[in-house]
């Protein structure tokens, strides 16, 4: 994967990704193709339109499940794993 951010938030149609230097930059929710979520890993397309990519959205995911999972007693009533 060459340039990806991370989905921080969704705000009145923006949408504030987090760059790999953990700064924020805001897009158009318009830039977007599909539904996007906080959290997903997305990156732009040669057609100038941002896509989530579900592969490392998902390893993303199952990554912080681990950490979680090291760092509390009982993960599942904290983090739900439905959800990887």
């Amino acid at each position: 994967m060459s340039e990806y951010w991370i989905v921080d938030r969704i705000e009145n149609n923006i949408v504030v990704l987090e760059t790999n230097e953990k700064t924020h930059i805001d897009m158009p929710l318009s830039r977007f193709l599909g539904e996007v979520q906080e959290g997903d890993v997305v990156c732009l397309s040669s057609d100038g339109v941002y896509k989530t990519n579900e592969a490392a959205t998902k390893a993303r995911k199952a990554k912080l499940y681990e950490m979680q999972k090291k760092s509390f007693r009982n993960p599942e009533k904290t983090l739900a794993k439905s959800k990887l």
